[in-house]
């Protein structure tokens, strides 16, 4: 029968955490961050501006742990036990990592020096305390949402081989045949969820073709 080549968005690896001492989150509550940030594709509502105060912090990490994705100790000792990491490489990380706040020039790692998006923007901004009362751990998660490589298809989302025929009962629909989607000819739209209408039809196309295929 013919085999289809699905897509999903797929996490990757484990997660990262954002560290704070308490002290740093006390000043982000009074204060706010240095600087404006953005949701991005999956974020919900709208970010405060820079340096405006965050009164509702607490609350905010509250329903964070509540949900898992918010981790406290009262050291860092005990953050790396509760993150399940050495608790030498964590104190070893936030060592290296104050000395980029002091010269970020020095940042091989994070490239925080430069920013990601837009012109050149320095991010750090603020140390992590290595003798503070108390440390939060904001948890996160990486996910990939497709590769720009997929297989050659057809207008019957019929996989081609490498000379350009044709292989029997072999579809790709979604990402996995990205060779289509992503043509050099045609822009793309940098925005999550993009992707979702080209499943939707490459699939309800190659559903009809492969049935086409199966019956004769």
């Amino acid at each position: 029968p013919p085999t289809f080549l699905l897509y999903s968005v797929s996490k990757v690896g484990g997660y990262f955490a954002a560290i704070y001492s308490n002290d740093v989150l006390a000043d982000i509550k009074a204060n706010g961050y240095k600087f404006a940030g953005t949701t991005m594709f999956l974020g919900q509502g709208t970010p405060p501006a820079a340096n405006t105060a965050i009164p509702e912090l607490d609350d905010i990490l509250a329903k964070g742990k509540d949900y898992n994705n918010v981790v406290t100790a009262a050291s860092l000792n005990e953050l790396a036990e509760k993150l399940g990491v050495p608790a030498a490489t964590l104190t070893a990380t936030v060592t290296q990592y104050n000395t980029y706040v002091d010269t970020p020039t020095l940042d091989t790692e994070y490239n925080k020096n430069v920013g990601g998006f837009g012109p050149p923007t320095n991010y750090y901004t603020t140390k992590i305390n290595p003798s503070a009362s108390g440390y939060t751990a904001i948890l996160g998660a990486g996910y990939y949402y497709g590769t720009c490589g997929g297989v050659d298809i057809d207008s019957d989302m019929q996989v081609l081989n490498g000379s350009g025929a044709k292989i029997p009962g072999l579809y790709a629909v979604g990402q996995d045949s990205m060779g289509v989607l992503f043509n050099a000819k045609k822009a793309y739209v940098a925005y999550g969820g993009a992707a979702q209408g080209w499943a939707i039809t490459s699939g309800r196309l190659a559903g009809e073709n492969a049935a086409a295929e199966a019956t004769r």
